[in-house]
């Protein structure tokens, strides 16, 4: 048997069966059961063999041995393996079926083939009689299996003076037709020729016509995508933590169903942007929020900052006391009356401030 294209090897079942043999084991196993399928045959019972497509040497087999043949049946001095011979079985029930199929195809088409070429013999056989019958006087006489010598000694007669005639108006029909089938040879390419420049000729003057009164295509061109007015608010609305998108969408929209122009809420949005600039985040509303409280209305202009004057005079008398408090501590440490006039200094100190 000629060697498979391929062995099934079923995963699971094997590693029940062999979960207990070494890797040696497994090697050797494996390594007999591709040569049983490749052969398709069972293996010799023969240890040397045996050890030879295991590709181990006569010790290590012997080694291994014990576990491998578990799996085999010893029978006629040849090793047999239950699951590899039900497996060979089904390959070999496939390419009986698939011979078999091919042999009726092969039939099926030797017989078509035949009933052709008999069908082709018959219709020969049909013409020559046919031109048998078409001739008179001597053709009859063959086709009788009389002798054409005696038929030529007849008189004729008038229906042998008609067969003639036929025959040869039939000649000269036959070489007229060859003429003409000549002559027409010689003048088909000119004429089909003419013909054709007459039909593009033709074919071109209709498609004129037909531009003259076709009427134009107005080509209208698709107006551009709008930009979505939620989209450029959401862009410019100032960023806080926990601010849902989908809450302000709904408002948003809401507020456009009330007639409201979306372009003054983009513009109330950037306005209150600009003047969140700088603040916690933290205490920036919430775009649903803003939405419904309708803040597109108020006004975010950031007020001026005024820059307050101070007093005049009072920087100088500040720096005039600090300098008498100095003199004051001074001339306590020297040991004048530095204690009274440090009470007093402090107290002339507290004036100048207020």
């Amino acid at each position: 048997m000629a060697a498979l294209p391929y062995m099934p090897l079923y995963v699971a079942d094997y590693l029940a069966d062999a979960a207990h043999l070494t890797a040696a084991g497994h090697g050797a196993y494996l390594l007999l059961m591709m040569t049983y399928w490749q052969r398709g045959e069972p293996l010799p019972a023969d240890d040397r063999k045996l050890a030879r497509i295991a590709r181990m040497t006569d010790a290590e087999w012997a080694e291994v041995r014990p576990d491998v043949a578990e799996f085999f049946r010893e029978e006629d001095g040849r090793w047999f393996q239950p699951r590899i011979e039900r497996e060979l079985e089904k390959v070999r029930d496939k390419s009986e079926i698939a011979r078999s199929a091919g042999q009726a195809s092969a039939a099926r088409r030797a017989s078509k083939g035949g009933n052709a070429r008999s069908t082709d013999d018959q219709r020969t056989s049909n013409e020559d009689q046919g031109a048998a019958q078409a001739f008179g006087g001597q053709a009859s006489a063959s086709v009788q299996g009389t002798d054409p010598s005696q038929s030529a000694s007849i008189p004729p007669t008038p229906r042998s003076e008609a067969n003639g005639n036929a025959r040869t108006t039939s000649a000269e029909r036959t070489l007229n037709g060859r003429s003409t089938d000549a002559q027409r040879t010689f003048n088909h390419t000119d004429t089909d020729t003419e013909k054709e420049r007459e039909r593009e000729n033709a074919g071109a003057q209709a498609l004129a016509g037909d531009a003259g009164r076709q009427k134009p295509v107005a080509i209208t061109a698709k107006p551009a995508a709008q930009p979505d007015p939620f989209e450029a608010f959401w862009a410019l609305y100032p960023k806080r933590p926990g601010n849902p998108r989908k809450p302000a969408a709904e408002k948003f929209a809401a507020a456009l169903k009330r007639g409201v122009d979306p372009m003054a809420i983009v513009e109330g949005v950037r306005r209150y942007a600009l003047s969140r600039e700088g603040e916690d985040p933290t205490y920036t509303a919430m775009a649903s929020t803003w939405l419904h409280q309708e803040r597109w209305t108020v006004d975010f202009t950031p007020a001026r900052p005024t820059t307050r004057q101070p007093a005049q005079g009072k920087p100088n008398e500040l720096a005039n006391a600090f300098d008498r408090l100095d003199a004051r501590i001074a001339a306590a440490r020297a040991g004048a009356r530095g204690e009274d006039r440090g009470d007093h200094t402090e107290l002339e100190l507290r004036a100048a401030a207020g």
